[in-house]
């Protein structure tokens, strides 16, 4: 019976023993990388030893394992592949689904909302975009959402986009559906690409600059250099006829034929000065001489057009930092834009002066005035309303504008429908303490 028994505890050992080295510790073994899987450690797998059926389990398993994080892996590379792509265009964009969430954003738009990237997806359009609470006022607004789900077509729109701090920023928006199956269903998302028009006006500037300091070098080739060399050929005949005692009166005609030669030069500098390019460091300007100079341009326009030009300065200089030709391209802008107010003619008065450590130059013109509910939009790109009838490109305004403002100062509007506009700009004064001004 001891023997017998003895036999029977060891028997009851060994089972145990197989059971739990053979069967029970592969299981708990295969559970535990099963957890971890479950979990998102992809690269757990399961010690495998023999050729039995729980080895033959456990390889399946690591098969298994091995092939998910593969096919995770070429997931992961190919999300990252589509953000990068989307990240190198230029322009911001998003997609949207149908419950106002964005799908997927690159990085240009979140600089543009001014949000962090990792935040904005996930998050609804209107509350990054326009922080609201819910969808956009269809009656206030033109929603590209609820356009293409009444229509499924391509749609463009100009927005007012809101930063967290209140600040707006002005895009236009080009959205677009796009068709995709999810869960066995078609279903519609839009696409939207948001171009910064500020980015836009800036390019216009840069180009209408450009365009311009081509054309200065034409006139500079053409006119500039013959008639300098004109002057020295008629200095030279002055000299000559001084000492040879001739006629008193053609020597007068040939000082009159030079003073107007100077006189063609000296526009011709102006031109030049107005088309130059801006320079990276800013410089010392003095308004009055730029106001002088814009206008000597453009007295035989307001002579046809039957324009009063009035200026009014004091005795001190006012003198600011900024870019020579930005801030004739500013006056340009102003004074162009006055004159399109008054197709039948008026007057167009320029006021300086100094209030505390500010610049303040007035451009109030007599012309027909600005509707008060167009006001507000007068500065916004390709608004244009024009008094003389032409198409404009609604550009004059929104680039005078940001040359205000890249000088620290801000420029406003006030008008009376019928009685006129009035144009301030406002720009800190140069600093008289620091050495070379």
């Amino acid at each position: 019976m001891g023997a017998g028994s003895l036999i029977v505890v060891i028997n009851l050992l060994g089972g145990w023993w197989f059971i739990r080295r053979f069967i029970l510790k592969p299981v708990a073994a295969l559970n535990a990388a099963s957890d971890e899987l479950a979990s998102g450690k992809l690269d757990s797998r399961v010690p495998t030893h023999g050729e039995d059926e729980l080895a033959s389990l456990g390889n399946s398993f690591n098969q298994m394992a091995e092939s998910l994080q593969r096919h995770t892996l070429e997931l992961e590379e190919s999300h990252a592949f589509l953000q990068a792509l989307v990240d190198a265009i230029p322009d911001g964009v998003r997609i949207i689904d149908d419950d106002y969430n964005m799908l997927l954003v690159n990085r240009t738009f979140c600089e543009q909302v001014q949000w962090p990237d990792e935040a904005c997806s996930g998050e609804k359009c209107y509350r990054v975009a326009h922080n609201l609470d819910s969808p956009c006022p269809v009656d206030l607004l033109t929603c590209p959402v609820e356009e293409i789900r009444k229509d499924p077509k391509p749609l463009k729109v100009i927005h007012h986009h809101c930063h967290e701090g209140e600040d707006t920023l002005d895009v236009e928006i080009y959205a677009a559906p796009m068709r995709i199956m999810r869960g066995g269903q078609e279903i519609t998302l839009v696409v939207e690409s948001i171009r910064d028009l500020s980015q836009q006006v800036r390019f216009t500037h840069e180009q209408r600059l450009s365009e311009l300091g081509r054309l200065a070098a034409g006139v500079a080739h053409e006119i500039y250099n013959p008639l300098s060399s004109m002057k020295l050929a008629l200095h030279s005949l002055l000299q000559s006829i001084d000492r040879e005692g001739q006629s008193e009166e053609v020597s007068d005609y040939l000082s009159v034929v030079e003073q107007e030669m100077d006189q063609c030069i000296n526009i011709t500098d102006r031109l030049l000065r107005l088309s130059a390019a801006p320079m990276e460091q800013k410089e010392l300007v003095d308004m009055e001489e730029v106001v002088d100079d814009t206008l000597t341009l453009l007295k035989w326009d307001a002579e046809q057009s039957g324009i009063e030009l009035v200026r009014d300065f004091p005795d001190q200089p006012l003198r600011v930092i900024a870019s020579g030709s930005e801030m004739r391209m500013l006056t340009l802008n102003l004074v162009q834009n006055a004159f399109h107010a008054m197709p039948d003619g008026g007057r167009l008065t320029i006021t300086g002066k100094l209030t505390g450590h500010e610049v303040v130059l007035t451009f109030t013109d007599s012309g027909v005035g600005i509707p008060e509910d167009e006001l507000p939009y007068i500065f916004m790109p390709f608004f244009s309303r024009r008094a003389d009838g032409v198409s404009g490109t609604g550009l004059g305004l929104a680039i005078s504008r940001t040359i205000v403002e890249n000088c620290g100062g801000v420029l406003s509007a006030s008008s009376t429908q019928g009685q006129g506009s009035c144009f301030t700009v406002v720009i800190p004064e140069a600093d008289p303490e620091v050495p070379g001004l």
